[in-house]
C-alpha cells in the first residue's frame, strides 16, 4: 500500500530538519508535485491575463470593464498578484526541481516553504482585488449628480477627481462632480439616468409604440465649474 501525499510531505519535512538523505520515493513525489504545481500556475495565470486580451475591443462587455478595472484602479494589486504567482508557482519550483537530491532535502524545504508563502501571498491579494472592486469610490446611491469621465478626457480638459464639472447638451445644464474612471472610454461619459438633472439633458424622443423615453444617450460637452 503506497503512503498517502500527507504522509509524504510530513517524511519529506522530517527528513529535511533532520538532515537525513531522502529515499528514491520521497523524490519521485517532490517532482511530481513541482511538476504539478508548475503546470496549474501556467494554467491559472494564463486563464487571468486573458482577460486582458479585451482591452483591444471597440465594444463595451462585462469582461472588457474588468480588464479597464484590473489594469486601471487595481493595476498595483494586479501586478504583485502576477509577480507572486510567477515567482511561487514557477520560479521556485524550478529551484525546487533544480535542488531536489537525497542529500539536498534542506534546500529544497526552503524552496518549498518560500513557494508557499508566494502563492498564500498571492491569493490574498487576489481577494483584496475582489472586494476593492466591489467597494467602489462612491457610495451606492450618491446625494449628488455625478459624472464619469476617462483619465484621459479628464487630462485633457484639466479635470481633476472629485472635482466639480458643467455638463452642457443642447437641451440644458448640469453640475455634477466628476468621477474619473478607467470603465469609460475616451470621448464617452456617463451619468446616471434617475437624478431629474441628468433627463434635462437628453433627448425627449418616444419610442412610437412603447413610448419608452429615449434617456440612453446623446452629445454633451464637460468642463470645469468655475468659482467653486
Amino acid at each position: 500500500m503506497r503512503p498517502l501525499p500527507f504522509a509524504l510531505c510530513s517524511t519529506f519535512v522530517v527528513a529535511a530538519v533532520r538532515g537525513e538523505p531522502l529515499s528514491a520515493e520521497l523524490v519521485a513525489f517532490g517532482c511530481t508535485g513541482a511538476n504539478g504545481l508548475l503546470l496549474l500556475t501556467l494554467l491559472k495565470l494564463g486563464s487571468e491575463a486573458s482577460v486582458f486580451l479585451h482591452l483591444r475591443g471597440r465594444q463595451q462587455g462585462d469582461l472588457k470593464r474588468t480588464a479597464l478595472l484590473l489594469w486601471g484602479e487595481l493595476r498595483h494589486l494586479t501586478c504583485y498578484r502576477f509577480v507572486l504567482g510567477i515567482v511561487g508557482g514557477i520560479v521556485l519550483p524550478m529551484v525546487f526541481l533544480t535542488t531536489l537530491a537525497p542529500s539536498r532535502a534542506g534546500l529544497a524545504l526552503v524552496a518549498s516553504l518560500l513557494s508557499l508563502a508566494c502563492l498564500v501571498t498571492g491569493e490574498i491579494l487576489e481577494r483584496m482585488s475582489f472586494f476593492t472592486a466591489l467597494s467602489a469610490p462612491r457610495k451606492l446611491a450618491p446625494n449628488i449628480p455625478y459624472v464619469e469621465i476617462s483619465p484621459q478626457d479628464a487630462a485633457h480638459l484639466g479635470i481633476s477627481a472629485d472635482a466639480w464639472g458643467i455638463v452642457r447638451s443642447q437641451r440644458g445644464m448640469v453640475k455634477a462632480r466628476a468621477f474619473v474612471s478607467h470603465v469609460v472610454q475616451p470621448g464617452q461619459v456617463f451619468m446616471p439616468m434617475h437624478f431629474a438633472r441628468t433627463n434635462q439633458l437628453t433627448l425627449t424622443s418616444f419610442a412610437p409604440y412603447s413610448r419608452q423615453p429615449s434617456y440612453k444617450a446623446c452629445a454633451v460637452r464637460i468642463e470645469v465649474a468655475p468659482n467653486v
